[in-house]
């Protein structure tokens, strides 16, 4: 052989494991699941469904005292204030008379609704067809490489 015919030899093997290399890389990639999805519901919006989310919020109020001395020249009587979760009571003590006030505690839970969209879930149903296709392709690809990597041993 020629020296002109083993570089044409050497090209053609290289060229050949270049080809054989893209295809193999090629059947590897594969698209990430959000890509899919993004492209599945475009395709399909059918599929998006609305729905509301329901969080319980809630929110603790702690008990509130207030206590005070009133000389009992001001006031002369007593007095006791209550009103929803506020008591006030006035007491007659001696000389003195006694306030003292409680706000009791209190908890307020409020639910909020936040609207969400939701994919629904539909099975398909895999066909003979489809396996049938991708077991071929597979096979013509193993052949493919089998070819060239037999073909220089």
């Amino acid at each position: 052989m020629t020296n002109d015919q083993l570089k044409s030899n050497m090209m053609k093997s290289n060229l050949q494991f270049i080809l054989c290399m893209l295809l193999l890389a090629s059947s590897f990639t594969s698209c990430s699941p959000q890509r899919r999805l993004q492209r599945l519901v475009a395709n399909h919006p059918e599929l998006r469904m609305a729905d509301t989310l329901v969080v319980t919020d809630t929110l603790f109020t702690a008990a509130i005292t207030a206590d005070t001395a009133i000389p009992l020249t001001r006031l002369t009587d007593t007095v006791v204030i209550a009103r929803d979760k506020l008591e006030i009571k006035l007491i007659k003590i001696r000389y003195t008379i006694h306030v003292t006030g409680t706000c009791k505690a209190d908890t307020i839970v409020r639910e909020v609704r936040l609207p969400v969209e939701r994919i629904k879930l539909v099975k398909a149903e895999a066909g003979v067809l489809s396996t049938v296709l991708w077991i071929v392709i597979g096979l013509v690809v193993v052949a493919i490489v089998l070819k060239f990597v037999t073909r220089d041993a």
